[in-house]
């Protein structure tokens, strides 16, 4: 029991290991150990690069390119998830994004939306599908709005409709 314990925490440690801790553009101290406390000290600050030509727009801290092109497909998740694995911009390769990902480029010195708007110039202030499969009913997927502050929820895979923007590696 103990060895198991302690194979997953390291487990658990190296896989973590890899991931930057991100700055959120909060700076405001609101409660005591809340992202403002910290901004000055801890974070890896976003750094991103946009091609205007294709409509890509990289981010140098988690190493994701962003499609972030004209075209922004509502689709069910199911759809949603196609559309992201067919996409032939630049080379391919494209995938739904994770809840995790998608919340990466919440920048909450922004608002309506809460994103850097000169590298995401067609991000819409409305929700966006992950692909992360809601834990507790498999009929449910989450999805981070972008109105206000880019929380998630979940939402009906089959019947409900919301935009798409697809990433990859880089």
């Amino acid at each position: 029991m103990l060895r198991t314990t302690l194979l997953t925490a390291l487990t658990a440690t190296l896989l973590i290991a890899d991931v930057p801790v991100l700055k959120t553009g909060q700076t405001i101290i609101y409660k005591k150990g809340d992202d403002g406390s910290y901004s000055k000290i801890t974070g890896k600050a976003h750094s991103y690069i946009r091609n205007n030509t294709n409509g890509i727009v990289t981010d140098n801290a988690t190493k994701l390119q962003w499609q972030d092109n004209t075209s922004s497909q509502k689709k069910n998740w199911l759809s949603a998830k196609e559309y992201c694995a067919t996409l032939n911009l630049n080379g391919g390769n494209w995938r739904l994004p994770t809840v995790y990902e998608l919340k990466s480029i919440v920048d909450y010195s922004q608002n309506n939306p809460p994103i850097n708007k000169t590298a995401f110039k067609y991000l819409k202030a409305v929700p966006y599908w992950s692909s992360t499969a809601f834990a507790g009913d498999s009929t449910l997927a989450w999805s981070v709005n972008f109105f206000k502050d880019g929380i998630g929820s979940a939402s009906q895979r089959t019947n409900k409709h919301i935009r798409v923007k697809c990433v990859r590696n880089q």
